[in-house]
């Protein structure tokens, strides 16, 4: 998998870290994704776009932070840290039930829309938070993703 320069990390994640996350939530994720984000808990990527953004491609503002404990929203939004993956899942998954149980979402755009493991088939996909419109598949593994993802 493509090495990815990621600023503006969370605090680093043990191997029994990620797997109380994982379990917490029942999650099942592709071993690239628990490489990546053993190396970098989330933050923003150097190579921000997968395909062309100004032509049906994709920008990627931040790839979300595992965090163990539960996180004031104001706090965070006074802090420079990426969001929270535990906080989407509650407020999106949990709470208001916008989000399919069976996605998970890794990374944000700048409008705050989700990029997203279906853990179903391990496909990700654009999940738009603010409309009717349906999830896109972007391509059939977070490996492809990464190894998509460019400058731009």
């Amino acid at each position: 998998m493509k090495d990815l320069i990621i600023t503006n990390s969370g605090d680093q994640l043990s191997s029994g870290d990620y797997e109380k996350f994982v379990n917490e939530f029942d999650l099942t994720l592709p071993e690239s994704y628990k490489d990546l984000i053993l190396q970098n808990n989330g933050g923003t990527p150097t190579l921000s776009s997968f395909g062309d953004p100004f032509n049906d491609g994709y920008h990627i503002e931040e790839f979300g932070r595992i965090s163990l404990e539960d996180e004031d929203v104001l706090d965070l939004l006074e802090s420079s840290l990426p969001h929270s993956c535990r906080m989407i899942i509650q407020d999106h998954q949990i709470d208001d039930d916008f989000l399919q149980k069976k996605y998970y979402s890794f990374a944000v755009d700048g409008g705050n829309n989700f990029y997203c493991i279906d853990m179903e088939n391990n496909g990700i996909y654009k999940v738009w938070h603010d409309s009717d419109t349906q999830p896109r598949l972007i391509c059939g593994s977070f490996e492809e993703f990464v190894n998509g993802m460019d400058g731009f």
